[in-house]
Order: structure tokens, then sequence, then C-alpha cells
């Protein structure tokens, strides 16, 4: 049965079509919090030889209510200097735009966090020379980048550092902002940042392979990076369908993976029950349950039966 909402006597929406719409903006909604997490953790493990100098808020709350800034990074003693690629160029406060693969950083998204920035600025008493802007994005925005150079009074100038751009204003502009700088995520080349390269939903086999790479030569805070690979792997499902992957997969954690089957207790599960291949079904259950969208503590609960 179907309940009608009338709205004019000549439109009718139907209750069903309602909710499959509302539960639809609120799984797209729930994506998008996820690749700013995913991003908010690798910036956490970028930063981490700098954790005792910095504090990092995830969607910072301006009031008791939204608008909400989805990254804050305070350095919390004035020497403090970071050296990394994307970190050098922050100031004492630094407000933080991310675009996951599936958003655009649009003109509005620019009007939005200059003034975001001023509400903040304002709420904690700050100088505009204490406070940064970066605007990062998966996607080079093109209508963003034309709209700043033809109808603002910005120039867009590359630094030396591939996939980032500083947003400076013209000559003759005395209007006090923020220092800015765009970030490319795809665009991205330095070492220090492979991380934020590979945040995207358009992964190959070789992408992935790095990612295991990176993971695997982690000396420290690798618990920041074990969500991300696993969200990065359920975000590129796809290619859990290929053989090349799960070949990588096998190669790649094969002693990790047996460690904590170990300890969890699959591996004697899996020979109490004569899995003749109890590792490779294994990593394939695994890697299926990952891919549904359930995190690595899910799996960790779900597979161990020690």
């Amino acid at each position: 049965m179907y309940f009608i909402i009338k709205l004019k006597p000549s439109i009718t929406i139907k209750k069903k079509e309602l909710d499959v719409k509302e539960e639809s903006e609120e799984e797209e909604k729930e994506q998008r919090n996820n690749w700013t997490l995913w991003f908010v953790k690798i910036m956490k493990y970028l930063l981490a030889d700098y954790e005792r100098d910095l504090k990092i808020i995830r969607e910072y709350d301006l009031f008791k209510d939204p608008p909400i800034i989805d990254v804050v990074i305070i350095k919390l003693l004035d020497d403090c200097v970071i050296e990394n690629t994307v970190g050098k160029f922050f100031n004492r406060h630094n407000i933080i735009e991310f675009k996951s693969p599936k958003d655009t950083l649009s003109v509005q998204s620019f009007k939005k966090v200059i003034g975001y920035s001023f509400f903040y600025m304002s709420q904690n008493d700050i100088d505009v020379e204490d406070t940064a802007i970066s605007l990062v994005s998966v996607r080079y925005p093109r209508k963003l980048i034309a709209y700043l150079e033809k109808r603002k009074n910005f120039n867009i100038v590359p630094s030396q550092d591939v996939g980032i751009y500083y947003i400076i204003p013209k000559s003759g502009d005395e209007t006090p902002l923020p220092k800015m700088q765009l970030i490319i995520t795809s665009r991205l080349v330095a070492k220090d940042v492979e991380w934020l390269e590979k945040l995207r939903d358009n992964l190959t086999v070789k992408n992935l392979e790095e990612c295991f790479d990176l993971y695997d030569s982690a000396d420290k805070n690798r618990e920041q990076l074990e969500e991300v690979l696993d969200g990065l792997i359920a975000a590129n499902h796809e290619l859990l369908e290929k053989e090349e992957f799960m070949t990588t997969m096998e190669k790649k954690y094969r002693k990790s993976f047996a460690v904590f089957a170990e300890r969890s207790g699959m591996a004697q599960d899996w020979e109490r029950r004569g899995m003749q291949q109890g590792m490779q079904q294994g990593m394939q259950q695994i890697i299926s349950f990952l891919s549904s969208g359930h995190s690595l503590e899910e799996a960790k609960e779900k597979f161990a039966y020690a």
C-alpha cells in the first residue's frame, strides 16, 4: 500500500518514493563523510612527526549547528615548522576544505570557505596573518580557476611541488584574506604525500599494489592507514573481481594475514574444517566482506574464532 502526500491539487508524490530518495541522500552523505575521514587519517599519518605540536579537528563546528569546516589544523607552538610537501604552507590556524572524488570544488565552495574562515577568525579572535586556507580536491577545478582568474582578482601560481598551486591576490587588491593553496591530490608526485595521491576511486591494480607497499613500509602510525586501505579497497571494489588483484593480495599480505589468522583462531578453524586452501579462501571471504562496505574492525570481529 502507498500513502499519498498532496502538495497541490495536480501534484502527488508517493511516500515510498520519498523514503527511497531520503535513503539515497543519506547513503551519499555517508560516502562523502567516509572520504573526508580517510583524508583526515592520511593527514594525521603525514603529520605524525608533529603530533605533539598540532591539533587536528575534523568537522570543526563554527556554531552549535552547521556550518561546519571540514578540517582545522592548529599549530600548538609558534616555532613548529612543518617540512612535508603539504604542511610547509601551513600557518598557525589552518582551514581545510576537502572534496572527494564524487564532489566538485566549485565557485560556491570557494565562497563558502572564505566566509567560514572569517567566522572562524572572528569567533577565535585570530588575525588574517595567522590563518591559511587549503583547498583540497581530487579533480582539477577548471570552472573555479577560470572564475578566479577572469572574474576575480587572483593569480593561480604553480608551486615548486607538482599538484600544488598558490591562490594569490593581484597587486592593487587590498582586501585582507588568509593565504591560500590549492592541492590537486591526483596530480601530486612528491614521495612524502603518496597516500594523498591514492585517495581516489579510480585506482588501478598497480595503484593498489603501491598502496600495499606503502602500508608495509610504514614504520609507525600504521593504525591511521588501516581504515584508509580498507576504504580504498571498498571504493575500488570492481578491482576485486580481477584475477591479478587477488594474486597481488595473496602475494603482498600472505605473511601478515597468516599472523592475523593464527592469532585470531581463524587458521585453527580452517584446519578443523579441512579447508584445503584455507588461507586463500579465507582471504577471499574477508576481501568480499570489506568490499561490501564493512570496516576492518567488523571483519576482525566476524572472522575471529578464538
